[in-house]
């Protein structure tokens, strides 16, 4: 899912100048694209990390003991993306995964709605109708999914303020490279 990503810079940059949408985007945003959280997982096929420690269940924002991570933050590449989004102001972080077809939103912890329920699930209904899929479902990452303690997008939500959300691009966790333009084409 990462590689979404990378056609998403690629394309950004050759279609500068030439491309409308991506001359605006560029011209009037600030776009951060982080390329990958957990480089391990991805290479042994894990949602841990070397040190079997889910990334993804370790960040401060309601964080409990009972998942793999021995304290918040404790993981490198949970401190770097940390001090990433505390030096940066994120309107809207994206992290892109595999194993499903769905939008998760804040929260993940709990199944009751945070405040801006409305307007997340506004935009989460634009992202859906404008994409490739055929019915993409979202929805908090409690309900739709499963519950989650120290998630990322509960962390940018409850402690910065920012929209953070779950983009699950595929039910592969890592599909075949020829499915490749598929998923992009339907997140693009």
């Amino acid at each position: 899912n990462s590689d979404i990503l990378i056609r998403f810079a690629r394309d950004l940059c050759t279609g500068y100048t030439s491309n409308p949408t991506y001359t605006d985007f560029i011209n009037t945003r600030e776009i951060w694209l982080y390329y990958m959280v957990n480089p391990d997982g991805r290479v042994m096929m894990t949602r841990d990390n070397q040190n079997n420690v889910d990334c993804n269940r370790d960040f401060g924002y309601m964080w409990d003991a009972s998942v793999s991570s021995p304290g918040p933050f404790s993981q490198n590449e949970t401190k770097a993306l940390r001090t990433c989004m505390l030096d940066n102001q994120f309107v809207v972080y994206t992290n892109y995964h595999g194993g499903t077809e769905i939008i998760a939103s804040p929260w993940s912890y709990r199944s009751s709605s945070p405040l801006d329920l409305p307007h997340i699930d506004q935009l989460a209904g634009r992202y859906s109708a404008t994409s490739g899929y055929f019915s993409l479902q979202y929805g908090q990452g409690h309900n739709i999914m499963y519950a989650i303690n120290g998630s990322t997008k509960d962390f940018l939500y409850g402690s910065l303020g920012n929209l953070g959300w779950s983009i699950e691009t595929s039910t592969d966790k890592q599909p075949d490279y020829s499915m490749f333009m598929y998923y992009y084409n339907n997140n693009l």
